[in-house]
């Protein structure tokens, strides 16, 4: 499932503001940021198969590693995507996952609930894509409509601290049109007519992702004696996520993302 090309022995800062991580292939320049990604997922798949949840619906599934995550567990597994080509890549790997399909679909341009056609899902997953969307508010609501009331999203939104801002306190990565502190958080799920269950973070990952750039900064040039010597194997990446990145309840502080686990409002 993982490319090996982490073991080359390259020695790079991990890349903090890509639009788009190839969670296949597992690179020295997106390593922690990819153990950040696929934790979701792991646990996500926990989730579904723990309340034993039938279908799911995955907004922005790129090139579907999230997706075969979750049919793993789910009955049925829909990805939503902006992106074409990944989708077609998706497609393509997984023609004999009979429980998995794609839609294209422009979430800012396009109603998701007249595109679903009234489907409801049990769970959707909504992983670091809330920051790209036009109307926030909008889609959070669209997300509740096509939630079965007893169902729940699960939403991942980075922290405002941990955001690059200018003089003027814009976002800085180019991908993001949004900065979400708690009180826009906040705000945005009550305006959702959502509650929330719990939240979840993953500070451990991103406090090593720090130190791994702040020695990388220290010493330049320096190869072979960062995520060069992890091995990238199923069953080595399986424990780096469990140990490293694995969402826990209210492990907010230091944590880039939180997972806010929401539901119906009562």
């Amino acid at each position: 499932m993982f490319s090996k090309d982490i073991n080359e022995g390259i020695s790079m800062q991990q890349i903090l503001d890509n639009e788009y991580i190839d969670m296949y292939n597992i690179t020295p320049d997106n390593f922690w940021v990819a153990l950040e990604h696929i934790g979701r997922y792991e646990y996500a798949k926990w989730f579904v198969n723990k309340r034993n949840y039938e279908n799911v619906l995955d907004i922005a599934c790129s090139n579907g590693f999230g997706c075969e995550k979750l049919g793993e567990t789910a009955k049925s597994v829909v990805g939503v995507d902006i992106d074409k080509k990944l989708l077609e890549q998706a497609r393509k790997r997984h023609v004999d996952k009979a429980n998995i399909s794609y839609m294209r679909i422009d979430i800012d341009n396009e109603s998701l609930s007249t595109r679903m056609a009234e489907k409801k899902f049990c769970v959707v997953t909504c992983f670091e894509t809330i920051e790209h969307i036009e109307y926030p508010e909008r889609f959070l609501t669209e997300l509740k409509d096509i939630l079965k009331r007893d169902g729940r999203i699960l939403i991942s939104i980075p922290a405002a601290e941990f955001e690059s801002v200018d003089e003027k306190g814009n976002v800085k990565n180019p991908h993001h049109k949004h900065l979400f502190d708690e009180e826009r958080i906040e705000k945005l799920i009550e305006k959702s007519r959502l509650e929330v269950e719990f939240v979840l973070g993953q500070s451990m990952v991103n406090l090593l992702m720090r130190q791994h750039n702040a020695y990388c900064s220290r010493n330049p040039g320096k190869e072979g004696n960062t995520t060069s010597n992890f091995l990238v194997t199923p069953e080595a990446m399986d424990y780096y996520i469990k140990m490293f990145a694995y969402p826990i309840k209210d492990d907010i502080e230091n944590s880039y993302s939180r997972i806010y686990v929401l539901k119906h409002r009562k």
